[in-house]
């Protein structure tokens, strides 16, 4: 018997932050598991009535909270709109309420989260900027802002909008396996190609699905935790085999060694979050280069650009 499709509610408020939406949301929209729909998805307000994005465009919901019954998950995404949203008890006492399978908040969507009670006692993450006000509002969430998304069972957080992409990614592969998400990947380009050697992301973007399961794990264990040394021992003990044995996997399956490899995963971590408006030295601390030099020799070693090139895109 074929799988049913798994039914994702997206919530809808005034000020929602477009991007938010749709970037998971094409991720879930377009996947497809043996031929067909992976996922079913209904958009949902507050009181089933249309609302305005921060950027203007008007969307109109499938039905109210009072209606929505019945979704495996459920997206939360962020935007301006989320401070007036803390304000409605009616939304803050569904997300309290709502069972299912996953819950994910998308960027400052985790606000709402942590608003409803259900980050207490949690790690998640949220958007950088909002890391001042959340770790004041709400003390008894386990902040990891550093983090580009986070899993604490069923619930899942982002910590902005390309991340959001990665979790939605990282939320196919588990459920509609390698394939399927590395099809989404390739089809949607987000790997960070924008300037510089596309084919280098496009080498750290097929790793993440590697073939082989010991090498997969450490590759995932990179982009969670890039701020570590990943010495060539660290990783080969992390693989459960020896440097020697390690550095001919990687060379034969990425054609790069594994300390090439962590520089590389590093610089698209790094370049991401310059473009997301992270100050720089956040960035080289959070992306383990140690300094600014540093992270900037490897954007030159990887992608043929600088740290200022990515800077300039969010003055």
């Amino acid at each position: 018997m074929d799988k049913a499709p798994f039914h994702i509610d997206v919530l809808l408020f005034d000020g929602v932050t477009l991007l938010d939406v749709s970037g998971p949301t094409h991720v879930f929209s377009n996947a497809q598991s043996n031929g067909k729909q992976a996922y079913r998805l209904r958009y949902v307000s507050s009181n089933g009535a249309s609302v305005t994005t921060a950027c203007g465009v008007r969307l109109t919901p499938d039905v109210g909270l009072s209606d929505a019954s019945g979704a495996n998950y459920l997206l939360v995404p962020g935007g301006m709109g989320v401070d007036d949203a803390l304000k409605d008890e009616c939304l803050r006492a569904y997300l309290a309420n709502w069972r299912g399978q996953r819950l994910m908040g998308i960027c400052s969507g985790s606000v709402l989260l942590a608003h409803a009670g259900v980050l207490d006692g949690r790690p998640a993450t949220t958007h950088w900027q909002r890391e001042r006000f959340v770790k004041k509002r709400f003390p008894t969430v386990d902040w990891e802002i550093d983090k580009l998304y986070v899993q604490d069972g069923h619930i899942h957080t982002s910590g902005g909008v390309t991340a959001g992409i990665d979790l939605a990614l990282y939320i196919l592969k588990q459920d509609c396996g390698t394939a399927a998400a590395l099809s989404a990947a390739r089809g949607m380009l987000v790997h960070l190609s924008r300037s510089g050697d596309q084919s280098q992301f496009n080498d750290v973007l097929s790793a993440q699905f590697a073939s082989n399961c010991q090498l997969s794990d450490l590759v995932d264990e990179i982009a969670q935790s890039p701020a570590r040394s990943w010495t060539l021992s660290e990783m080969a003990d992390f693989a459960g085999t020896t440097p020697r044995t390690l550095t001919r996997r990687f060379n034969a399956q990425m054609g790069m060694s594994p300390t090439k490899f962590v520089e590389a995963v590093r610089v698209r971590l790094a370049a991401d979050r310059l473009a997301s408006g992270m100050p720089a030295a956040s960035v080289v601390r959070s992306t383990g280069f140690g300094d600014h030099q540093r992270m900037q020799r490897a954007f030159k070693r990887q992608i043929q650009s600088t740290i200022r090139v990515f800077e300039t895109r969010v003055r």
